[in-house]
């Protein structure tokens, strides 16, 4: 997963959203965006909305009969 945080934080180098960095799969970075931001400490009830967005921030692509489908990262 470290791969897909690299290729969208970089292209976005001033995402100061912490929904961002959830689909970018940046979970530490988007913890502490909110926790400097909004004075958050307890995570564990964002923890489905943060995985929800890694996984809607992705879209898998049917390739040609008989190869198996390929999965791409939505740019925002």
């Amino acid at each position: 997963m470290r791969g897909a945080v690299a290729l969208f934080l970089p292209a976005f180098p001033r995402a100061q959203l912490a929904a961002e960095h959830a689909a970018a799969g940046s979970f530490q970075s988007a913890m502490s965006l909110l926790h400097r931001q909004l004075g958050v400490a307890n995570f564990e009830p964002l923890r489905p909305y943060f995985l929800d967005l890694q996984l809607a921030s992705h879209a898998t692509v049917a390739g040609v009969a008989g190869t198996p489908a390929v999965v791409t990262h939505l740019e925002r």
